[in-house]
């Protein structure tokens, strides 16, 4: 199986991230032919592709982060991506926060990703339903590490759908009412706050009001993704559920289980409560 890694960075501040990307896919990807493109958003644009060691360089597109870095690549380089059977989006920051997910992998499940709508990653959700633009969701893949096929992504779209800050922030710089959940403001509020959720907390504090809009505005890109991978009949497949399903010999089910009872039997898991073959279908 051809994997395309697309590995967004923004120049070497986490240089060390990119090593423990390549022990990783040594890991979990030796049967795979795997080849890794280095985007680097903090290059001028226009910067002409270049080589770092082994790997093609390319400048990516800072305005939305990786999203936009992504985007600017899987749009230059759309023939050559169709090549690929599966691609895997990674960034820099892909080991911080909760990392467990890294060592729930089995690569038997890519061939259900190569060959039907399926997006593969960390599911992660809020206690609470939220609303975004009036979808109302709780759930979304973490989209610093991810697999889906080159047909998904062409399902897809664009990774970038949230680029104006008008839609969401007054001229004050305050929440709008109507395009978030009062729920969703509190949620997102109090994580750039450093207030923990779920028991988790961001690294500091973000005080600028610049930068928490678009903080913000990431956060709301990266719920949007998995809402608009549904609104297409795209499933989003859990690491740990198929890693389990896979490491005991079960072959991928026809119809994935909901994303409630896949994060249900995660928590379970974790917590030594599954009993060998008690994994949803």
């Amino acid at each position: 199986m051809r994997i395309l890694c697309l590995y967004l960075r923004y120049g070497r501040e986490h240089s060390s991230a990119f090593e423990r990307l390549r022990r990783w896919q040594s890991l979990n990807l030796s049967q795979e032919r795997v080849e890794t493109w280095i985007i680097d958003n903090s290059l001028p644009e226009g910067t002409p592709e270049g080589v770092e060691g082994p790997f093609r360089l390319f400048s990516g597109d800072n305005s939305m982060r990786e999203f936009s870095g992504w985007d600017r690549i899987r749009a230059a380089y759309a023939e050559e991506i169709q090549g690929f059977d599966l691609v895997h989006f990674v960034d820099d920051r892909f080991d911080v926060l909760y990392t467990k997910y890294l060592e729930h992998f089995h690569p038997t499940m890519l061939a259900r990703v190569a060959s039907r709508p399926v997006c593969l990653g960390h599911i992660d959700s809020y206690d609470r339903e939220v609303s975004l633009k009036g979808v109302r969701s709780q759930h979304w893949i973490r989209t610093c590490f991810f697999f889906m096929s080159p047909s998904t992504l062409d399902r897809l779209g664009p990774l970038v759908s949230q680029r104006d800050e008008a839609d969401f922030f007054d001229r004050e710089g305050l929440f709008r009412r109507g395009s978030l959940s009062g729920q969703y403001v509190r949620y997102i509020t109090d994580w750039l706050a450093g207030v923990p959720l779920q028991g988790v907390s961001w690294h500091s504090r973000i005080g600028d009001p610049a930068l928490f809009r678009k903080k913000a505005l990431m956060i709301l890109n990266e719920h949007a993704l998995s809402i608009r991978l549904r609104q297409r009949g795209v499933r989003l497949m859990d690491f740990c559920w198929s890693w389990y399903r896979g490491s005991h010999g079960l072959l991928p089910s026809k119809a994935l289980p909901g994303w409630r009872e896949q994060v249900r039997f995660r928590s379970d898991f974790l917590k030594g409560r599954v009993p060998d073959g008690g994994v949803p279908s």
